[in-house]
């Protein structure tokens, strides 16, 4: 029997969606570390660093090698005039096994120094760096979950934000300064990893790094509060969510093994011009296997067109004839149970903008791996319960 492994990252937003570009990625399911999906191969990495299949079982991830082999990963890419954004967005997935490390170096852009945190440096004015500009740092527990980091920086508001599972960390809203480029000025090469041995464990400590760069000043006439791409039963489902549309035709869903070359799967008719929330789906039938990128290409009346944010997901088939979690019911009122693949840890529970829910007095075990969760007075949308094998559990709150 065929089952689904997956893992999947859900772009959720709050503002107007923006189209990108693909500038790195690196998802290391290959073998040797330093091959990339998208963007340069890495030129050197540590003596014993390789790739391994992650702690949780979902894909394999970068690892410096452990027991006797203990060293840095220190993975090396090369600098190229593409990693030079204006504008980016960047985000991996990150478990700690050591207490000091660098996670992403590039000159004077850090992000997780120790701790979560970032520095970066815009282009003045009348020419030359800023000063390094620094969030607050940010304990990173030792736990062996993998959690997803993402910095992103709009130059023509001047916002920079930190994120933790889609969950703002920090803003440097307020002290802000309206178009100003990110400045690269003698930041050469990127490395991964420095001082990131692992304390010796042997896991794998990254996965999916992925540098975008975002356009910030071309707006979707919609505004688009939720896009998910969800592996399910030999599927994956696409959701969405608008709060506004203007002169909305249509949307065309397409899909890319790499991230740049793309393929039309589908269209899913718009609501023309509309004030009130619409919710919208479409079904891959036949997904790649493997690492794959899903956008929605926005058409108006005019056939005019942009590109959404782009969701990432993975899907692994294997022979195993274990089953992956159940809710029932699924759409829900209120109130639900659901089963989980283990019950080493409570499971999270993510609401539909992709933040932790606090669960005190709304979820108890009525079993082994069995819950009971009330979803009772929150908001309609699509809820994520946190599966440690299988990724995530889609919930649709009525």
């Amino acid at each position: 029997m065929k089952n689904l492994y997956f893992l999947f990252l859900c772009f959720t937003l709050s503002f107007a969606a923006k189209a990108q570009t693909i500038v790195l990625y690196y998802n290391w399911e290959n073998t040797d570390p330093k091959v990339a999906v998208v963007g340069p191969n890495a030129t050197s990495v540590g003596s014993f660093a390789n790739t391994k299949t992650r702690i949780d079982g979902n894909s394999k991830g970068l690892t410096p090698g452990g027991g006797t082999n203990k060293q840095d990963i220190l993975l090396t890419i090369p600098s190229v005039a593409q990693f030079n954004v204006k504008g980016i967005d960047l985000s991996f997935d990150y478990q700690r096994d050591e207490t000091t490390a660098t996670i992403f170096k590039r000159g004077n852009f850090i992000m997780g120094a120790n701790d979560m945190n970032v520095k970066y440096r815009v282009t003045e004015a009348g020419g030359g760096c800023s000063a390094v500009i620094s969030s607050p740092n940010f304990s990173i527990a030792d736990d062996d979950v993998y959690r997803n980091y993402r910095f992103t920086y709009d130059p023509t508001s001047g916002v920079g934000t930190l994120y933790r599972d889609n969950t703002q960390l920090w803003t440097n809203t307020g002290t802000e300064t309206p178009n100003q480029d990110l400045c690269w000025t003698d930041d050469g090469e990127i490395v991964i990893g420095t001082l990131m041995d692992g304390g010796g464990k042997g896991n794998a400590l990254m996965d999916n790094l992925l540098l975008q760069e975002p356009n910030f000043q071309t707006q979707l006439p919609i505004e688009l509060t939720d896009f998910a791409a969800i592996p399910e039963n030999g599927q994956v489902n696409l959701n969405w969510t608008t709060a506004t549309e203007i002169d909305n035709d249509y949307f065309e869903v397409e899909r890319s093994a790499t991230g740049s070359a793309w393929e039309a799967l589908g269209r899913v008719t718009g609501s023309g011009t509309s004030a009130s929330t619409n919710r919208y789906d479409f079904t891959d039938r036949n997904p790649l296997t493997g690492t794959s990128f899903y956008r929605l290409r926005q058409v108006d009346f005019g056939q005019t067109y942009t590109y959404s944010l782009i969701a990432k997901v993975a899907v692994h088939k294997g022979s195993s004839s274990r089953t992956g979690p159940v809710a029932f019911p699924n759409p829900t009122a209120g109130v639900l149970e659901f089963t989980t693949t283990t019950s080493e840890q409570l499971p999270r529970v993510l609401d539909p903008l992709g933040r932790s829910i606090d669960l005190s007095g709304r979820m108890k075990r009525s079993g082994t791996n069995t819950y009971r969760l009330d979803l009772t007075g929150l908001s309609t949308g699509i809820y994520r319960i946190l599966d440690g094998e299988f990724g995530y559990l889609p919930v649709v709150k009525l």
